[in-house]
């Protein structure tokens, strides 16, 4: 402007223009939580309150899947606090990644998830706070509320650890659970069970040995002590 001060809309375009990883776009809000800019161009967006308030606070923040922003299309939002120095108040960054199973493959998102997932023996996947899937092995799931299954349920609790349940297909595994640190997301992890009591089949034999002796060794000797006495 005739300030010298950068608009806006020039300066969210050229950040959309510098990184391939919001797929979705970018927003600008101003302190009040309006959207004032967007990148790629988007009119209709302006002016409106559409976002989770959470998403404006004073840190960087991840949303769950937001699907009343842009038409016929899920997004997750991440949010960054931006400063001036020259005005009081404070406005937020937002990077708009598509959550959405026909674009999961293509996403810059997602890849780098699954570069972190290959490798892995166990079944992984995250949901985000309401139980809908962010990113699955099977993409054909991303958007599904899973929200049903025990293991998500104690990940959106917060808790960590790992308990003996049913999967989708109702096979029984031992899933692994976490919260996804500075998010509502949780982690879960699924492992069949026969593969996890696979290393201990050849010890059965030998540990039903030691149970029998542990009950019949004290038995004898309690008789003996009795008849003794």
């Amino acid at each position: 402007d005739s300030a010298g001060r950068v608009q806006p809309e020039s300066l969210v375009e050229t950040w959309h223009n510098n990184t391939l990883l919001f797929d979705g776009g970018l927003l600008m809000l101003n302190a009040t939580g309006q959207i004032v800019a967007t990148a790629p161009h988007r009119p209709e967006l302006v002016g409106q309150y559409a976002l989770d308030p959470l998403l404006t606070g004073d840190e960087r923040r991840y949303s769950n899947i937001i699907s009343d922003l842009i038409p016929d299309t899920e997004v997750i939002a991440l949010s960054w606090p931006l400063y001036d120095s020259e005005a009081p108040s404070r406005g937020t960054l937002i990077g708009l990644l598509r959550a959405q199973r026909d674009v999961a493959r293509g996403s810059t998102f997602y890849q780098r998830i699954w570069g972190l997932y290959i490798g892995r023996g166990e079944m992984a996947f995250i949901c985000d706070g309401n139980g809908r899937v962010i990113f699955h092995p099977d993409t054909f799931l991303i958007g599904e509320d899973l929200s049903n299954l025990e293991g998500v349920q104690y990940a959106l609790r917060g808790e960590s650890g790992a308990i003996r349940t049913l999967d989708l297909e109702g096979r029984t595994v031992v899933a692994g659970f976490a919260p996804v640190p500075g998010t509502a997301w949780g982690l879960v992890t699924e492992e069949g069970w026969a593969a996890v009591t696979r290393a201990s089949r050849p010890y059965t034999r030998f540990l039903l040995i030691l149970l029998a002796l542990g009950v019949i060794v004290p038995a004898i000797v309690a008789a003996f002590g009795t008849r003794r006495i």
